[in-house]
């Protein structure tokens, strides 16, 4: 399964971990009208573009690009000037 990158999710997440405690969002993270899996990918992009600090965990299954656990800390100084242009 492949996923792209959908820019609502995306913002929506940024500022969901913006607002959270550190350690808050992980892959559980509830957005309405998305799937957790959608969630979980997003986290996981995130994170690895350099827009926030935090854990990604991806199994050797079929769907290695969806991360079966992430962890958020907080928003790098990138992550904070992306949402705020």
């Amino acid at each position: 399964m492949t996923m792209r990158c959908n820019p609502d999710l995306f913002r929506k997440l940024m500022l969901i971990i913006k607002e959270a405690p550190h350690d808050s969002v992980d892959e559980k993270c509830v957005v309405s009208g998305y799937k957790q899996d959608e969630v979980a990918y997003h986290l996981g992009l995130i994170i690895e573009q350099g827009y926030a600090e935090g854990h990604v965990h991806y199994s050797s299954g079929e769907h290695s690009t969806i991360p079966d656990a992430v962890i958020v800390s907080y928003l790098t100084p990138a992550g904070e000037n992306l949402i705020s242009a």
